[in-house]
C-alpha cells in the first residue's frame, strides 16, 4: 500500500513540476495576493504595487498587534474593559452595576502637549484617558463613600452619578486581562 501511495505522490509531483514549468514565452503572468499585485514579464523585472490601508480602516486579528497609541478606538474598548475590572476589584459586592463612558483617549501628540503627561513618558501600549461613569450601590452600603472627589449619590435610586476621572492604562502585569488601570485620579 505504501508503494502505491508513494508512486501516486511521485506522479502528481512530476505532473505539477511539468505544469508549472510550461509557460508561453511572451505572455505576462499576473499573481494577485490581497492588495498587492505582482506582474511578471520575461523582459522586465517584477513590479509590485500595493495600496496602503489607513489605520482608521484597519480591522481584524492582524490589528491586535497595533500599539494602543495608533489605535485609539481599540484603546477606548480596552479602557472600558479595564474599568469594569477595576471597579470589580476595588469595590467587589458593594457595586451591583456600572455604566462607563470613555470620554477621551489621549493621542501621542496630545500627551506631548501636556507637561504632566509628557513627563510620564508613556510607551506605545500605555495611554492616558478620561472617563465618566455611574455606579449602582448595593443595598445596605453607604453610597456617600463613592462620591469622594467626584459624584452625586441618590438614596432613591442607589446610583452614584457624575463620576469623572482621568487615568493611565498599561499592559497588565498579571492575571488574564491584557491591560490594567494603574492610576485613576481626579486630575493629572
Amino acid at each position: 500500500m505504501k508503494k502505491v501511495l508513494l508512486g501516486a505522490l511521485a506522479i502528481v509531483t512530476v505532473f505539477c513540476l511539468v505544469s508549472c514549468g510550461e509557460k508561453e514565452e511572451n505572455t505576462p503572468n499576473t499573481v494577485s495576493s490581497g492588495e498587492a499585485v505582482v506582474e511578471e514579464n520575461n523582459t522586465q523585472t517584477p513590479e509590485v504595487t500595493a495600496t496602503p490601508v489607513p489605520k482608521s480602516e484597519q480591522e481584524g486579528t492582524a490589528g491586535s498587534n497595533i500599539p494602543l497609541k495608533d489605535n485609539l478606538e481599540g484603546a477606548k474598548a480596552e479602557v472600558e474593559k479595564a474599568m469594569v475590572e477595576y471597579i470589580t476589584k476595588t469595590y467587589g459586592d458593594e457595586v451591583e452595576e456600572s455604566k462607563i463612558t470613555v470620554d477621551k483617549v489621549y493621542s501621542a501628540e496630545e500627551e506631548q502637549e501636556d507637561p504632566t503627561l509628557k513627563e510620564m513618558n508613556l510607551g506605545m501600549n500605555e495611554v492616558a484617558f478620561e472617563v465618566s461613569y455611574e455606579l449602582k450601590i448595593a443595598e445596605g452600603v453607604d453610597g456617600m463613600k463613592f462620591t469622594a472627589g467626584t459624584g452625586d449619590f441618590s438614596e432613591e435610586t442607589r446610583w452614584v452619578t457624575e463620576k469623572h476621572n482621568v487615568g493611565i492604562l498599561r499592559p497588565a502585569t498579571s492575571g488574564d486581562a491584557r491591560y490594567e488601570i494603574t492610576s485613576l485620579e481626579t486630575g493629572f
